[in-house]
C-alpha cells in the first residue's frame, strides 16, 4: 500500500469505532543500501459496543513494510498486514463503518 492508501485506508476503517489498538513488537530490519524492510508482529483490538454481537475484534499477524531512503529520511513504499488469526465479532468493522 502507498502512504495514501495507509491513510485512507485508516481513516475509513477505523473512524467508527470507540477505541482500537494496535500492538506492534519484534522489529526485524533488513537494510539493503537505499532501501529496507521491516517485518513486526502485530495485535490489533477493536472496540466497539452494538447490539448484534461481541464488542470486540482482535487480528494477529505481522505487517511487512518496505522502505526507501529519501535523502534523510525513510519513506514507505509498501505496507502489507498479514492476518494469521482472528477471533471476536467479524462484523464488527461493517458496523463501525456504519457509523459513519
Amino acid at each position: 500500500m502507498s502512504p495514501e492508501e495507509i491513510a485512507n485506508t485508516a481513516r475509513g476503517d477505523l473512524s467508527g469505532f470507540e477505541a482500537t489498538q494496535h500492538l506492534i513488537t519484534d522489529h526485524q530490519v533488513k537494510v539493503e543500501g537505499e532501501s529496507a524492510t521491516c517485518q513486526a508482529h502485530v495485535r490489533a483490538i477493536h472496540f466497539l459496543p452494538n447490539e448484534d454481537g461481541d464488542s470486540i475484534f482482535e487480528m494477529g499477524g505481522y505487517y511487512t513494510v518496505h522502505l526507501i531512503r529519501d535523502q534523510c529520511d525513510w519513506k514507505i513504499q509498501r505496507w502489507k498486514f498479514r492476518i494469521l488469526w482472528s477471533s471476536g465479532n467479524q462484523d464488527l468493522f461493517k458496523l463501525a463503518r456504519a457509523t459513519l
